[in-house]
């Protein structure tokens, strides 16, 4: 009975790990129209290297380091870069202009990421930013 116990218990371990990372390899074309009219507006569409679907929408990896996440509707849902930072272009004006006022030009914004009442961003010398989603004013700052 034990045995039948660890192995009932093991064919439903393997089978979560299986699903938990359905990630799979999508051609761009197969991004919603929304997610390719952004990248359009913001990128050249030839910078993509990679795209993957899965579950919750598509992941895109450009080949200047840029990942961003897409909702299954083609709405942005993250955008992150290492220090070179952000286009500027992909950053809502009020909260660029908040960075550069309060941190400085020099100070990049590397990662955005918006959720259902707010915009987070996180900058190059550590910072995280909050603000909120539909106007764009500043919430908090933590360490």
């Amino acid at each position: 009975m034990k045995k039948i116990l660890i192995l009932l218990f093991s064919l439903f371990t393997l089978s979560g790990v299986a699903h938990a990372d359905n990630d799979r390899p999508v051609s761009a074309s197969a991004l919603p129209a929304q997610a390719q009219t952004f990248i359009k507006h913001h990128f050249s569409h030839s910078d993509i290297a990679k795209v993957w679907q899965d579950d919750d929408g598509f992941d895109v990896r450009m080949r200047n380091g840029i990942e961003i996440e897409f909702g299954r509707n083609g709405k942005w849902t993250e955008i992150k870069r290492n220090r070179k930072g952000l286009p500027a272009s992909v950053i809502p004006k009020r909260i660029l202009h908040h960075v550069v006022e309060s941190y400085g030009s020099k100070v990049r914004v590397v990662e955005i990421s918006r959720g259902y009442d707010a915009i987070e961003i996180k900058l190059s010398n550590g910072k995280e930013l909050e603000f909120d989603r539909q106007t764009a004013d500043f919430i908090r700052e933590d360490d």
